[in-house]
């Protein structure tokens, strides 16, 4: 079993599957850049004998993970021609299955559904004991042949034993992860899907299906033991998509583990459902941060990608999570197909009023919106685009492409408005909201100057005159960081 790209939780439940379901595992874990350590001898040695090898790509960085995995596939090809190779994920998922055609690919299927279920079925029909045609979602890119997709069931406890398993020394996150505060932080694959069925969102017809509350607990508390790390990633896309289950949570919570705290996704409209004392009880069950699915301050454009809660509910849900020591971290999208600079300036507008609540605990994300298959709105926006591409080495090419602004890609929206949508998402707003901490005088003096800049450019909405942008690429030459330092 080998991870493609991340910290690898979505891997891990599906090698538990494989576990459970009576095979032996090696895992290993190995960037392909080699750039820490090669290892590239050991892998070779640990596949000696295995009857198939797993890729498994753990989220949403299509370009960074493909490249991994083909050049995975292709090293184990050059050493052992024979050996089936498998890739997975929640890209694979979404690709339609013709892009996944192709001859003289390394890999030899893909499993286009989560892996849990169908990962020990497709290896019962490696060994004859079924039939692949039996195994939902298998594509075999050689054959150009592919299987409907199969339903999932739930997300079963037995699909963290891996987590009980393995060394999981090396993917504790010294700086802290999701919380930026220098404290060990582990991530947990406890969920998977959203059912929210937003319009514009990858995630959309992902069946969800959540671990447990006392089982999540019961593997938070073991692992609280084992390791001592006290800060707990929840990688859960729709955390409070049950009401009861948070609560239940931090009920065990308080009980077994007081001492840690954690953070998930939430839907702000999920938000809404609980009370002021329920609340208290989350924060008292750890609860430390959140991601919520913000996305806008136009209530057009949230209508049309179906959220369905107000601009002032989020300002409403920050003031009460702020109070109770909670930090929120609002998603926005910008670029939606439809959207005007008006929407635009009512998202500005938006940030700017939760930014300025509490300026050291309110944290955000900003994206651009991407097409992609089988996501209502992504559907609508790949007819616009000519030549989308249609295999992977098209995608690969076009992927780095998506984010410059002097290359036309967002295809729905007018040139000039995709021009600022991408450097408003890249660099202005990164800017206005950075955390970024330089270690001279100098430099310190410089990135207060850009901040300063970035939002009076985030005020006025004027977005002209780029001078403030080239000095930080000149002269910071830094990752901009709005999201995870403390």
């Amino acid at each position: 079993m080998l991870e493609a790209q991340g910290v690898p939780f979505r891997a891990v439940s599906v090698a538990s599957a494989l576990f459970e379901a009576g095979w032996e595992i090696v895992w290993f874990d190995q960037e392909p850049d080699r750039d820490r350590t090669d290892r590239t001898e050991e892998l070779r040695r640990a596949l000696q004998g295995a009857r198939a090898a797993f890729l498994w790509m753990n989220e949403l960085t299509p370009a960074v993970q493909t490249e991994n995995a083909l050049l995975l596939a292709s090293r184990i090809k050059t050493w052992n021609p024979s050996l089936p190779v498998v890739a997975g994920g929640p890209f694979v998922q979404l690709c339609p299955p013709e892009i996944l055609f192709g001859e003289g690919l390394p890999i030899d299927f893909f499993l286009r559904d989560h892996g849990e279920e169908t990962a020990p079925r497709f290896l019962e029909a490696l060994e004859g004991r079924a039939g692949f045609a039996d195994v939902p979602g298998l594509v075999e890119p050689a054959e150009r042949r592919a299987n409907p997709k199969g339903r999932n069931g739930r997300f079963l406890a037995e699909w963290t034993t891996l987590y009980r398993l393995l060394d999981l020394s090396p993917y504790l996150q010294s700086n802290g992860g999701i919380f930026g505060n220098g404290e060990p932080t582990l991530a947990l694959g406890t969920g998977r899907g959203c059912a929210k069925r937003c319009s514009f969102c990858y995630w959309t017809g992902f069946e969800p299906s959540l671990l447990p509350a006392a089982d999540l607990v019961d593997l938070v508390a073991f692992l609280r033991r084992e390791y001592g790390v006290r800060q707990f990633h929840l990688a859960e896309l729709d955390g409070f998509a049950s009401r009861r289950r948070p609560l239940d949570l931090a009920r065990g919570w308080k009980d077994r583990v007081p001492d840690s705290i954690w953070f998930t996704l939430v839907s702000p409209v999920d938000c809404g459902r609980y009370t002021e004392e329920e609340w208290d009880l989350l924060a008292e069950g750890g609860c430390r941060k959140l991601e919520l699915g913000t996305e806008s301050g136009s209530e057009k454009v949230l209508r049309a990608i179906g959220k369905r809660h107000a601009a002032e509910d989020v300002v409403r849900l920050t003031k009460t999570l702020l109070a109770r020591g909670i930090s929120p971290m609002h998603n926005f999208v910008f670029g939606t197909v439809g959207e005007t600079d008006d929407d635009r300036r009512a998202s500005l507008r938006l940030i700017l009023r939760l930014h300025d609540l509490d300026p050291s605990r309110v944290f955000f994300t900003f994206r651009f919106f991407q097409a992609a298959w089988g996501v209502p709105m992504g559907d609508a926006a790949i007819e616009t685009v000519p030549d989308f591409p249609r295999t992977l080495d098209a995608l690969l090419s076009w992927r780095p492409l998506y984010g410059d602004p002097s290359i036309r890609s967002l295809h729905w929206l007018r040139p000039r408005e995709e021009r600022r949508v991408k450097r408003i998402v890249s660099y202005d707003l990164p800017m206005f909201a950075s955390r970024m901490r330089p270690k001279n005088a100098a430099t310190r003096a410089l990135h207060r100057a850009l901040r300063g800049l970035a939002r009076a450019r985030v005020e006025r909405g004027f977005f002209g005159f780029p001078l403030d942008r080239w000095l930080y690429r000149i002269v910071l030459r830094r990752g901009l960081d709005c999201t995870y330092t403390a």
